[in-house]
C-alpha cells in the first residue's frame, strides 16, 4: 500500500511539474508575441540577447516598414550587422544610402558622433557613409572579393577626406584565416598594382594623401591628421607588399604624422 501511494505521489508530482513547465512555456511564448507589438526596441534587444537573430531582424524590419523613418532603417542596418545577417545588411544599407533624406541624416549623425567620440577615434566616426561602406565591403568580401574590391575603390571617385573605405578591403585580406602570409602579401601586391581609372591603386592612395596633406602638420586639425595617418598606413602596407623603394620615406612620413597626433592629444 505504501509503495502504491508513493508511486501515485511521484506520478502526480511529475504531472504537475510538466503542466507547470508547459504553462511557463505558454506564458513565455505569449510574451514573445506581445513585446514586439508593445515595444519593438525592447523586443529587438531581448531577441538578440537570447540568440534569436532572425527574430530581432524581423521586428526591426516591421518597425521600419511601418514607419518608413530613416532612423528606423539605420537601426535595422545596425541590427543586421550585430546578428551578422549579411544579405539583409547589404540590401538595407543600400536602401539607406539611396534615400533622399540620407545627406541630412548623415550630417546630423556625423555632428553628434564627433562630439561624443574620444579624440583618438575621431576618424572612425567622421562619416556615416564611410562606416556603411566599410561594413558592406566586409560582408561582400565573404562572398566575392572582386565585388568587394569594386566597392572599395569607388572611394577614389570622391574628393572627400572622410571617405576612405578602401582601407577595409585591405583589412579583409589581412584577416583571412585560410590564407598564408605569403598568399596575403601576393594578393595585396596585386591590389596595389591593379589599374583603376588609368592609375594603379597604389598611386591613387599616394595622390589621396598628397591632395589632403597640409603644408604644416603641426597646425592641422586632429581629425585630418588621423585620416592622413590612416591613408599613409594603407600606403605602407601596399609598398611593403610590392617591395617599393618608397617604403622608407613613407615610414618616415608616418612617424611625423604620429608625432603631430601625439602632440595634439597631449595638448588638449
Amino acid at each position: 500500500m505504501e509503495k502504491t501511494q508513493a508511486n501515485n505521489f511521484w506520478k502526480t508530482s511529475i504531472k504537475y511539474f510538466c503542466l507547470t513547465i508547459l504553462g511557463l512555456a505558454s506564458i513565455f511564448c505569449e510574451i514573445l508575441l506581445i513585446i514586439p507589438v508593445v515595444s519593438p526596441t525592447t523586443a529587438v534587444k531581448m531577441f538578440k540577447n537570447i540568440g534569436l537573430g532572425s527574430a530581432a531582424v524581423g521586428v526591426a524590419e516591421r518597425q521600419y516598414k511601418k514607419s518608413n523613418k530613416i532612423e528606423d532603417l539605420y537601426n535595422l542596418v545596425l541590427v543586421c550587422d550585430e546578428v551578422e545577417s549579411g544579405e539583409k545588411l547589404l540590401k538595407y544599407s543600400s536602401d539607406l544610402l539611396k534615400r533622399d533624406d540620407f545627406n541630412a541624416f548623415e550630417q546630423a549623425f556625423n555632428r553628434y558622433a564627433l562630439e561624443h567620440t574620444s579624440k583618438d577615434k575621431l576618424y572612425l566616426m567622421a562619416s556615416l557613409k564611410n562606416y556603411l561602406c566599410e561594413i558592406r565591403i566586409e560582408y561582400e568580401y565573404q562572398k566575392s572579393s572582386e565585388k568587394a574590391f569594386l566597392e572599395a575603390v569607388s572611394c577614389f571617385e570622391y574628393e572627400d577626406i572622410n571617405l576612405f573605405y578602401f582601407s577595409k578591403y585591405i583589412d579583409c585580406i589581412i584577416a583571412q584565416s585560410n590564407e598564408t602570409k605569403a598568399q596575403k602579401t601576393l594578393q595585396i601586391a596585386q591590389t596595389a598594382n591593379a589599374i583603376v581609372g588609368g592609375k594603379t591603386v597604389l598611386n591613387l592612395v599616394k595622390e589621396r594623401y598628397d591632395n589632403f596633406k597640409p603644408t604644416n602638420l603641426e597646425n592641422a586639425e586632429l581629425l585630418l591628421l588621423e585620416q592622413l595617418w590612416q591613408t599613409k598606413k594603407v600606403e605602407i602596407i601596399l609598398l611593403e607588399a610590392t617591395n617599393d623603394l618608397g617604403l622608407v620615406a613613407a615610414q618616415s612620413e608616418l612617424e611625423n604624422i604620429s608625432t603631430a597626433i601625439e602632440a595634439k592629444l597631449n595638448n588638449d
